[in-house]
């Protein structure tokens, strides 16, 4: 499987698009579990598969698109330079960001800086709340109340929770 960091700047919504059709990703009847933006890469891959092979979805803070060039050009969004910094902004409890969490690897890649610029400043791509009257597989939506990115009273999370149950 191709990873995000390996797709050439500018390609990453053609990338997420056709994910259903990657055999890595979905290769027997499975349910589908993504956080934020992986979340979103759940939806698009269930817009565009069969039933047969997505037969659910978890969607964990559910983000609404592939960038928000407000975040970016924000500057307070200038200040959170450091991996552990941004990490300390999400996480409500700070003693959660520790070595362990602080997963920096894959930071390193070559390619990565790259990828993560052309994802915030690219086109946002598909949108969930586009997506989702086009799916009818069992949806699990679950959302933390402190969330600073992907908050549940913004137009996402407040198209889901007027969702029925």
């Amino acid at each position: 499987m191709v990873s995000l960091m390996e797709v050439e700047p500018g390609k990453e919504q053609a990338w997420l698009s056709g994910a259903s059709d990657k055999p890595a990703v979905v290769q027997k009847p499975t349910v589908l579990i993504g956080n934020s933006v992986g979340s979103l890469a759940c939806v698009i891959a269930a817009s565009e598969s069969s039933q047969t092979l997505v037969r659910g979805l978890v969607l964990l803070n559910c983000d609404g698109g592939m960038n928000n060039k407000a975040i970016v050009d924000d500057w307070r969004m200038k200040l959170l330079v450091t991996q552990s910094n941004i990490l300390l902004s999400i996480y409500g409890n700070k003693e959660s960001v520790d070595e362990t969490l602080n997963i920096r690897e894959p930071a390193n890649d070559d390619g990565a800086l790259d990828a993560f610029v052309s994802i915030a400043r690219g086109s946002p791509g598909p949108n969930p709340v586009q997506l989702m009257p086009s799916i009818y597989i069992p949806v699990l939506v679950l959302w933390g109340n402190e969330d600073p990115f992907t908050p549940l009273d913004g137009p996402v999370g407040e198209y889901f929770s007027s969702l029925p149950s």
